[in-house]
């Protein structure tokens, strides 16, 4: 088991770069979490700093002070005040480096249980099959050790050492990736030995029900954790905000040679808006690799999706790519049925047809200087997208440029719904037409027809109205934002702009990019709006850089 984690957790950089990290402040315990938020000196500071023992410790106080302070007007069993005291939840945007915080946290676990009766779980969602009944044991040990000959009476035997075991981390990456219709439901108790659906499991698992005084960290993109019942929401969650400007530059030089580093620092300083860009460590690593294989300052990409459609691009003219562009459109169908069925994970029996371009895709690596590379697919006997984004990012190619007009007007409704926000937003990006450049060439029989159709089509998924006053709805909000940002369209970005309320209150930190979507629909508009801000909710220069695009305008801004 200690060989199988130490295989997930032997990529991780020797000398990460600090990411900026933050923890929920006012919330209503209904809402999402619990009041809290760690002080500035903490905010952008190496993810390893934050020792696994740390942040549990910081957890552990802030589960007493709210059992302190809220058992005299309610009884809090055993189970609640254990859930209190010792799940973490850590949520952040696509990219933002959620799953490299998990297995750095695995690291440290490791790290710090050494005998027998220690026990460090790793558990990515998307290796379940939340279809197959299973018990505690099976479920814990799905990734971990797969092979496992499970039998009644060992896993009996394993199961309550793990339950009276002197420490016991369980790290659960990707809550996002569950379908979130069995998570909105409240389950029955399930016991230790039971033998039930994964999530009835996963549920009592975070209400504190089973196995109580392990450690839990769960990760997952807010949006998840917004619609879950309450009772499986953590109280001390914290927040990936992303790389700082200094952490930005860091990379830079991590991943350029010499001869490099001063071309990119160069577009970076030249070009201010891409800070805001690359506080996504993703993206920031997909753009500096962009940069380096373009020629010219006026090609640098300016949105998410011409990224994604740049760095493909690259993938398919290489010398390593031996396939024919014409049936990529099995791959983009592929990425379609797993976001349409909740599916991750693929087997070659999934896989009907194209087994070949599968094969093509897991063998193709991209390698640039300092071993940098790009990878699309990842896996050997059961596959999956090197990135969720990727998956998201071709299921928006298959439904552009492959799916009928009728299939696209269909599945619209459901692109308004949480987990399809990333889909949606690439979908925008197709209004740019550096974006439909780019890829039409890979899928040269389109209808341009019924691209334009369903480019009006996607304006239904805009709200006609977005509300703000909790951090739910101003999620949403700056989702919404993003889309307009994304599209660089006028048509759009009105009909964005006639959703928002009447003023705007905007509570907690922000990331850089929700500010520059909501600055570019700003200066956009000319019907003033009034807009309160707080100092505390900006980090670096985003505040300044709002201010001075907002003076240019006719709206109202206090701090």
């Amino acid at each position: 088991m200690r060989f199988r984690h130490r295989n997930v957790t032997r990529f991780l950089n020797p000398t990460p770069v600090p990411v900026q990290i933050i923890k929920f402040d006012g919330l209503e315990m209904e809402e999402f979490g619990r009041s809290g938020f760690l002080s500035t000196e903490q905010v952008d500071r190496p993810i390893t700093f934050y020792n696994i023992q740390e942040l549990f410790q910081l957890a552990e106080e802030e589960g007493k002070r709210y059992i302190d302070e809220n058992n005299k007007y309610e009884r809090i069993d055993e189970f609640t005040a254990a859930k209190y005291q010792n799940i973490i939840g850590v949520v952040g945007a696509a990219g933002i480096g959620k799953t490299t915080l998990a297995k750095t946290m695995l690291d440290l676990a490791l790290n710090l249980t050494q005998n027998e009766r220690e026990y460090v779980f790793y558990l990515p969602l998307r290796s379940i099959d939340f279809g197959r009944k299973m018990n505690v044991l099976e479920f814990l040990m799905k990734y971990t050790l797969p092979s496992w000959k499970h039998s009644n009476d060992k896993d009996m035997e394993y199961l309550d050492e793990i339950l009276n075991a002197h420490l016991t981390y369980i790290i659960i990456d990707g809550l996002d990736e569950v379908d979130l219709n069995k998570l909105r439901k409240r389950s029955s108790d399930v016991s230790l030995f039971d033998y039930t659906f994964p999530d009835q499991i996963l549920k009592n698992l975070l209400s504190g029900h089973l196995l109580p005084n392990a450690e839990k960290l769960i990760t997952s993109r807010p949006a998840a954790f917004h619609e879950i019942d309450p009772l499986y929401k953590p109280l001390f969650v914290v927040k990936l905000l992303g790389l700082g400007e200094s952490s930005q530059l860091l990379l830079i030089e991590q991943l350029c040679s010499k001869s490099e580093y001063s071309k990119v620092k160069n577009h970076f300083e030249t070009h201010p808006g891409l800070s805001r860009f690359c506080f996504n460590p993703m993206h920031c690593i997909m753009l500096i690799r962009y940069i380096q294989k373009t020629h010219h300052h006026q090609n640098i990409a300016s949105s998410v999706s011409e990224v994604f459609a740049a760095t493909f691009d690259d993938c398919i003219r290489s010398v390593h790519f031996k396939y024919k562009p014409e049936n990529l459109s099995l791959l983009t169908e592929l990425a379609l049925r797993g976001v349409k069925e909740n599916r991750f994970i693929f087997t070659y029996a999934y896989v009907t047809e194209g087994w070949e371009v599968v094969e093509v895709f897991l063998k193709l690596k991209i390698i640039t200087k300092k071993d940098f590379h790009v990878k699309i697919l990842d896996g050997d006997k059961r596959f999956f997208f090197a990135h969720l984004q990727w998956q998201e990012f071709f299921a928006s190619v298959h439904l552009m440029f492959v799916e009928s007009l009728e299939g696209f007007q269909q599945l619209l409704p459901q692109l308004s719904e949480p987990r399809w926000h990333s889909v949606t937003q690439f979908l925008f990006g197709f209004y740019r037409s550096k974006v439909e450049d780019v890829m039409s060439v890979m899928f040269s029989t389109y209808s341009k027809t019924d691209f334009e159709a369903k480019k009006l089509l996607l304006l239904n998924t805009i709200p006609s109205k977005l509300p703000l006053g909790t951090l739910k709805k101003q999620d949403k909000f700056f989702t919404v934002c993003a889309w307009a940002f994304e599209a660089y369209n006028v048509n759009v970005t009105q009909q964005v702009y006639r959703s928002f309320p009447q003023s705007l209150h905007l509570m907690q930190h922000i990331t850089p990019s929700d500010i520059a979507a909501l600055s570019f629909i700003l200066f956009r508009v000319e019907k003033p709006i009034a807009i309160n801000l707080d100092y505390g909710m900006f980090h670096g220069q985003a505040l300044s850089q709002f201010l001075h695009v907002t003076r240019q305008t006719s709206h109202q801004v206090s701090v």
